[in-house]
C-alpha cells in the first residue's frame, strides 16, 4: 500500500472520531423513577387565610413552624349561616416535581370526630390530592399530608382553624 493510501485512512480515522462526537448520538441520563420532593398547596382562596409557614416572615408562624411542625395554617370563620350544613373546606396538595412517578398522596386525620354524640366535623379524602372538611362547629383541626412515593420520605403538617364569627359566639357560646 502506498503511503498516501495509509494517510488517506488514518486522516479519515481520526476526522470520524470528531464528526460522530460533534453530530453523533448524544449520552442521555435517564432514571425511570422520578421521586417525590415536595407537597404544596396550590389553591386559591378569596377571602380566607392560607398561610405557608415555610415562607412567612411573621414570628408567630415561624414559632408555629420550629415548635410544632405546622408547614401550612388554614383559617376560617364559622358563622350563623354555616350552622345548618356546616362549613366545607377543600384543600388541593399537589406533588412536586410534576413529573413524579408516584403522585399519589393521602391525607391523615388524628382528631376526635364527636362530643357528646354530635359530630365536629366530617373528612373526606378523594385520593386526587383533594381532600374535603365540613365542619358544624367551631374547631382546630391537626393532620398530616403524606406522599405514597416509597422511596421519599415526604410529608406536610397542617392546621385548619374554624373560629366563630362575633355573631356566632353571642348566639351559640355565651
Amino acid at each position: 500500500m502506498k503511503k498516501s493510501v495509509i494517510l488517506v485512512i488514518l486522516v479519515i480515522y481520526i476526522a470520524s472520531f470528531f464528526i460522530v462526537g460533534f453530530f453523533g448520538e448524544k449520552m442521555r441520563a435517564y432514571d425511570p423513577n422520578v421521586r417525590v420532593k415536595s407537597l404544596e398547596c396550590y389553591m386559591t382562596v378569596d377571602d380566607k387565610t392560607v398561610v405557608d409557614t415555610s415562607v412567612t416572615a411573621n414570628k408567630t408562624y415561624k414559632d408555629l413552624r420550629e415548635r410544632e411542625g405546622f408547614d401550612y395554617l388554614f383559617n376560617y370563620d364559622f358563622g350563623i349561616e354555616n350552622v345548618a350544613n356546616g362549613l366545607q373546606v377543600v384543600l388541593v396538595f399537589r406533588v412536586l416535581p410534576e413529573n413524579a412517578n408516584n403522585k399519589l398522596i393521602h391525607y391523615t386525620v388524628s382528631s376526635a370526630t364527636e362530643t357528646d354524640g354530635k359530630k365536629k366535623y366530617v373528612f373526606e379524602d378523594k385520593g386526587d390530592g383533594t381532600a374535603t372538611f365540613t365542619f358544624y362547629e367551631p374547631f382546630t383541626l391537626d393532620f398530616v399530608i403524606v406522599a405514597d412515593d416509597v422511596g421519599a420520605d415526604v410529608h406536610v403538617k397542617a392546621r385548619i382553624t374554624v373560629q366563630p364569627t362575633r355573631e356566632y359566639y353571642i348566639q351559640y357560646m355565651l
